[in-house]
Order: structure tokens, then C-alpha cells, then sequence
């Protein structure tokens, strides 16, 4: 018996030494893009690298793979204007800084953009594009396009024409973070599956005389690849209107009749805005509304409201508060409170 426990025990300790020894913190040595990027490709997996301050522009990476994932830790001062990950996997950031400043084709550019790979944290980071108070020269901050595997976490996003959108990707997780300034979307989903949308806040929507826009907190469509989304959650979001302009709350909309969204909770959100539509729900199978506060901001002249529409099916829409309920004949709606 204790020859078998000490045999346990030698087995288990070097397990962890193993571990100890292929995990190691390192300080970067990086002054430029160039040398991040090296520091990266000599990394082992599990390392954790420590990136001082300083600007390093314009980083791409690519065919990175690490398992478990590098971590790269950005000391205060750390910014990068742009970031681009093709086919890398396991990679973690923490405190990251993107200042992408002026774009001068808003409607194209992108601050960050991650396609293919998975594994990709973004954690205790903030983003933002110019900070001068004018939404006509902000970009997109970040697309995740064809990614397995991604978690933004207690970020701060701001002065943006986009937040981020996840498009064609699985196994997505945003939770804690602040998107403000935004002249259009905070979060799109399209054609993607296995969705957790937690605890984000979404405020001061800005607005351009003459752009013909709706923007929305959160947002699910079909793209024009005609692939909805699919197990998502919406839930404990705050939707404000504050000192901005109006703005939709959770807007889901597939326009192909062929591909509805599919097993989409949408619960316990608080939306206070004036627009009219707070929860839009329309072509979506298996939907579920439950819990959400959905109530007018101050001086409203839109009263927001629940709205689903045909196609649809297996609906259930209850718990809610809200001015306004309207629901196919055969949606389940109970136990709801409507406000005068």
C-alpha cells in the first residue's frame, strides 16, 4: 500500500514538474511588431509573456498553435493600432490596448481582425477607434470569422461604426463588457452556433444626420451565405440609452424563409430605450423570451416593446415586463406584465 501511494505520488509530481517546466513567464524584450511577433513564435505552449509598454503598430500573426495557450500579458502603456491572428490557435490576450485611431474608409476598415484558428481570449482589454467625439471617422473594432473557440471578457469598447462580429464561428462566449459610443451594431452574430452573450452593457449610441441606419446592442442575422445562427444565449444584458441617441435593444432577423435561427434564449435583459422595438424576434425556431425589463427611457418617443413575427415556431415568450407584447396567435405567452 504505501509502495503504491509513493509510486502515485512520484508519478503526480512529475507530472507537475513536467508542467512547471514547460510553463514559464517571461518578460518580452520587444520594441517593434517584428519583435512581438518573434517572441511569439519561439513561445511553448502554456508560456505566459509579459509585454511592456510601448506602440507597436500593425501585428500579424499567423499559423501559431499552441495547447495549452500562450498568454500575453500587456503592461500599462502597451498599445497596438492593428492586430490580425490567421489559423492561430491558443493565444490569450490580457490587458490589451488597441488604439486604432482615425479610419479613413470607416465602412471597410477594421481594427482587429482574427479569421480561422481557435482558442482566442480577449480579456481585460479595451478598444477604441478615434476618441474625438465624431462617429463619421470609427471603423469596425473586431470580426471573428470561421473561429472555434472565443471568449471576449471584461472589455471596454468604445468610439466604434461596429463592436464585434462573430461570423461563421462555434463556441462563443462575451460576457462583461462595455460597448459605448457606437454609431451601429455592438454585437452581430451570422451562421454561427454555441452562443453566450452574458452580462454586457450597451450605451450612448451616436448618429450621423443622413445615415440610413438602425443600429442595435445585439443583432442576429443570416449574411449572405444564408446560414442562420444556431444555441444561443442572450442573457443579463443592459441596453441603455443614457446621454446617446436612440436604439434598438436584441434584433433577430433571418431574411432566407430557408435558414431561421434556431434554440435562441433571449432573458432577463433590462432595455431602457426609445425605440419601438426592444426584443425583435422573426423567422426563428425553438425561442424563448423570458424575464426581460423592458421599459422606456425618459422623454421617450418610441416606446419600446416585444415583438415576434412569423415564420416562427415553438415560441415562448413569458415573465417579461414590458408596454407591449404582440406574438403569433400559436406563441405560448404567459405570466407577463404589461405597463400602462
Amino acid at each position: 500500500m504505501i509502495c503504491i501511494i509513493f509510486d502515485a505520488f512520484k508519478r503526480n509530481f512529475g507530472v507537475l514538474l513536467l508542467a512547471f517546466v514547460l510553463s514559464t513567464s517571461h518578460s518580452a524584450f520587444a520594441q517593434t511588431a517584428a519583435d512581438l511577433v518573434a517572441d511569439i513564435d519561439a513561445a511553448s505552449p502554456g508560456d505566459t509573456i509579459i509585454v511592456p509598454a510601448g506602440d507597436y503598430g500593425a501585428v500579424s500573426l499567423r499559423w501559431n498553435d499552441f495547447s495549452p495557450a500562450v498568454t500575453l500579458q500587456f503592461e500599462d502603456g502597451a498599445a497596438i493600432q492593428n492586430l490580425r491572428l490567421r489559423d492561430v490557435t491558443g493565444l490569450v490576450f490580457e490587458n490589451l490596448m488597441i488604439s486604432a485611431g482615425i479610419a479613413n474608409d470607416p465602412v471597410r476598415e477594421i481594427a482587429v481582425l482574427v479569421q480561422r484558428g481557435g482558442d482566442i481570449t480577449f480579456r481585460n482589454s479595451s478598444f477604441a477607434w478615434a476618441e474625438d467625439d465624431d462617429p463619421s471617422n470609427d471603423g469596425t473594432i473586431l470580426i471573428f470569422d470561421g473561429v472555434d473557440g472565443v471568449k471576449v471578457e471584461n472589455s471596454h469598447f468604445s468610439d466604434m461604426r461596429d463592436g464585434v462580429i462573430v461570423k461563421n464561428s462555434a463556441n462563443v462566449e462575451i460576457w462583461g463588457s462595455h460597448f459605448t459610443d457606437l454609431l451601429k451594431d455592438g454585437i452581430i452574430l451570422s451562421g454561427s452556433n454555441n452562443i453566450v452573450i452574458r452580462e454586457n452593457a450597451c450605451t450612448d449610441f451616436q448618429r450621423i444626420e443622413g445615415l440610413n441606419a438602425h443600429p442595435d446592442c445585439i443583432q442576429l442575422q443570416a449574411g449572405s451565405n444564408a446560414v442562420a445562427n444556431t444555441n444561443v444565449l442572450i442573457a443579463d444584458n443592459s441596453i441603455l440609452m443614457l446621454d446617446g441617441e436612440r436604439a434598438q435593444g436584441i434584433f433577430i432577423k433571418s431574411r432566407f424563409a430557408s435558414a431561421p435561427h434556431q434554440q435562441i434564449t433571449v432573458e432577463n435583459n433590462l432595455i431602457r430605450q426609445a425605440h419601438h422595438l426592444g426584443i425583435y424576434a422573426e423567422n426563428v425556431d425553438d425561442l424563448i423570451i423570458r424575464g426581460n425589463d423592458i421599459l422606456p427611457a425618459f422623454n421617450s418617443v418610441d416606446t419600446p416593446r416585444i415583438l415576434v413575427r412569423d415564420p416562427s415556431s415553438n415560441v415562448l415568450i413569458e415573465e417579461n415586463t414590458a408596454p407591449l407584447i404582440r406574438a403569433p396567435a400559436h406563441a405560448t405567452v404567459q405570466n407577463n406584465t404589461i405597463l400602462d
